[in-house]
């Protein structure tokens, strides 16, 4: 994923370089979408969503314990993701170089691409935050908790995943519907998003965020001494008293 967000940040910035410096008209040749940079970028931008994709059908997979019920479906959205992310690259070599992006024929593989991936990300997010929510409510009763430990993190983490991708996507298809060149800022955009959301969960569990204490030892050792005004140890009458406190915790994460 970060080869493939560099390799788009790369051709990006050669195609600026080459519009304002070896062309006459700048605005001109970024438009044009037959380029074999272009082709470059959009392969690039294709691979990544669908390798996002993947990775979040596979973590469906493992929840669901491979239900066919609920991975099939998404399954075929994103076959049919791949396959309209080929026709959207051939769709972008055979177009005339005075094309826009927004023409009708380009417009339906895009926004199709654009959907499916949507959904397939959409769908499998909210399928394992149920699945984690309903599980663990069925085996606490009312508690989302398992031996002390709360499943809420895990559960923050996957939906906040989702979400964020999520997001980016109804932008970038917003912006792209409306006809705005803005589109190219959220599209540069969300290949670096996608590379950070689903990498999220991995960065926090390795950085310990989503441990929690579920024991706690604690020893108490006390010591009382005290004095009387004859030197006893105990006396009947005015003393001081000294008491020496000794406390030790220990906490266990997982």
């Amino acid at each position: 994923m970060f080869l493939l967000a560099t390799i788009h940040v790369g051709v990006d910035l050669r195609r600026v370089l080459d519009a304002f410096l070896h062309t006459n008209n700048a605005i001109a040749y970024l438009s044009e979408v037959n380029t074999a940079a272009y082709s470059v970028k959009s392969l690039a931008y294709c691979i990544q969503t669908l390798l996002g994709d993947g990775f979040v059908l596979y973590r469906l997979y493992l929840v669901w314990n491979g239900d066919k019920r609920v991975v099939l479906p998404l399954l075929v959205c994103f076959v049919a993701s791949f396959g309209v992310g080929i026709g959207t690259l051939q769709a972008f070599a055979r177009a005339s170089p005075e094309a826009p992006v927004f023409i009708t024929e380009l417009q339906q593989w895009v926004v199709s691409f654009f959907s499916l991936t949507l959904a397939t990300n959409f769908l499998c997010t909210s399928l394992i935050a149920a699945r984690i929510w309903w599980t663990h409510r069925r085996m606490t009763g009312t508690d989302m908790a398992v031996f002390g430990r709360s499943t809420m993190p895990a559960a923050v983490v996957i939906i906040e995943s989702g979400a964020i991708y999520s997001a980016c996507l109804i932008i970038l298809l917003s912006l792209y519907l409306s006809g705005s060149f803005a589109q190219y800022i959220a599209l540069d955009a969300v290949i670096q998003v996608i590379g950070i959301v689903f990498s999220l969960i991995i960065v926090r569990v390795g950085l310990g965020l989503s441990s929690e204490t579920i024991a706690q030892t604690r020893s108490v050792t006390t010591f009382a001494a005290a004095k009387g005004p004859e030197g006893n140890s105990y006396s009947s009458g005015n003393h001081s008293m000294v008491h020496i406190t000794q406390i030790t915790e220990s906490d266990v994460e997982v």
